[in-house]
């Protein structure tokens, strides 16, 4: 009787087989730009692609997906044909009818050019792209020739069209080696970092406020791509560490305070220091505050302010650690007063007198900035042994352009 079940269940299953039921669905928009968004015989693949599957799969969401140029996905936006689209960059125009997500990716913009040296009167762009959007921010009075597709820019450049082309680094190499060639047929010279996003209309968002904080928790998890600092880049910030940095981190002050704070902190048990951290981490609500007021009103304190003043906006950050991890200047208040169990103290005091520790590019949403933190060990002049470690918060943008310009 039992089998008798089982086989017309089997049967069951077989004619009327079960399909996922979702509990939402979207309609978004795309445009083709690899290698974030790529179309094939497959149909749609890209990281951006993935990292979409992935999050609605963990959100229970279905989606439609239609690719478009960009001028007309905007116009199927504002129209309200859509709930969305990707990858873009912040705008204020958009902001108007539409909200950022977290990023999803991060574009190098690179200028190729031909010739010697970078004139940018005559511009190649793509029609509707995050480029051509920052173009009328930034470039109002320049000559402009918008194209639909990278192959199309690469064209101009051939024919000596346009003098420039302003294209994410990713996607003008994807599409160089599909044509067999190489991005070294042109001149090249950075511009910028920029963060990609999804948009999503305030309609659909009112009408699911839960879906954006939800999407943003899931998209950290599902991006696979996650940013890197090429050599290319580390050599430029190591350069900024060996030139700039080193030439003022044995400054008398730096060196007094980290021989007075050791000689202060030499038989701190690792209970102490746990209670003086833990101290600094509520010092924001606490009425005590005295710890916090002794570091950030040294004199040492006030030398890292002002070299942060003076950076020309090249520093965002810079902190000094004694020889156990506990920061003794700063420019600005930290989290944390015990650095030991962190990278940038590892490796670099632990490491030797000569240590250089480049850590991973970070975005700051609510500044908008790209930092890398670049710290060293800091030794005694005399002696050379290390007493501390110094920790300097790097604006990429700003560093590498100057380094494209020296």
């Amino acid at each position: 009787m039992h089998r008798y079940f089982r086989f017309l269940l089997l049967i069951c299953i077989f004619l009327f087989p079960i399909h996922h039921v979702y509990s939402e669905s979207i309609r978004l928009f795309t445009n083709i730009s690899p290698p974030y968004q790529i179309k094939d015989k497959n149909g749609l693949s890209g990281t951006s692609i993935d990292a979409l599957k992935c999050i609605f799969v963990k959100m229970n969401y279905s989606y439609e997906l239609e690719t478009y140029p960009w001028k007309r996905i905007h116009f199927n936006i504002k129209a309200g044909k859509g709930d969305g689209f990707f990858s873009a960059i912040p705008h204020p125009k958009i902001e108007n009818y539409a909200t950022l997500s977290s990023p999803i990716a991060l574009e190098k913009w690179y200028w190729y050019y031909n010739g010697d040296s970078l004139k940018n009167d005559y511009i190649g762009v793509i029609r509707g792209s995050p480029q051509d959007i920052w173009f009328e921010q930034s470039y109002k009075n320049a000559n402009i020739h918008r194209v639909e597709r990278v192959e199309q820019l690469i064209k101009l450049l051939d024919n000596k069209r346009v003098s420039a082309v302003l294209v994410d680094q990713k996607t003008f190499k994807n599409t160089m080696i599909s044509l067999g060639r190489q991005a070294h047929d042109f001149g090249v010279q950075f511009e910028k970092y920029t963060p990609l996003g999804f948009y999503f209309t305030d309609n659909y968002l009112k009408e699911h406020p839960s879906f954006l904080k939800l999407f943003n928790q899931h998209l950290s998890s599902c991006v696979t791509n996650v940013i890197h600092l090429s050599q290319g880049d580390r050599q430029i910030i190591q350069n900024i560490a060996e030139t700039k940095i080193r030439k003022w981190m044995y400054d008398p002050i730096v060196i007094q305070t980290l021989e007075s704070q050791n000689n202060r902190h030499k038989s701190l048990t690792s209970s102490d220091i746990q209670q003086l951290d833990k101290r600094w981490r509520y010092t924001s609500e606490s009425i005590d505050k005295t710890l916090a007021d002794q570091i950030l009103q040294n004199p040492l304190s006030q030398f890292l302010k002002d070299k942060v003043e003076n950076s020309n906006g090249l520093y965002d950050e810079i902190f000094v650690m004694d020889s156990m991890g506990l920061i003794a200047g700063k420019n600005a208040m930290t989290s944390d007063y015990w650095q030991g169990d962190e990278a940038k103290y590892i490796n670099t005091y632990l490491q030797g007198k000569d240590a250089v520790f480049i850590d991973e590019i970070q975005y700051d949403d609510s500044a908008k900035k790209f930092q890398s933190q670049v710290s060293l060990t800091i030794h005694d002049p005399k002696t050379l042994i290390p007493i501390g470690v110094i920790t300097v918060g790097v604006d990429v943008e700003k560093a590498l352009v100057r380094g494209a310009r020296n």
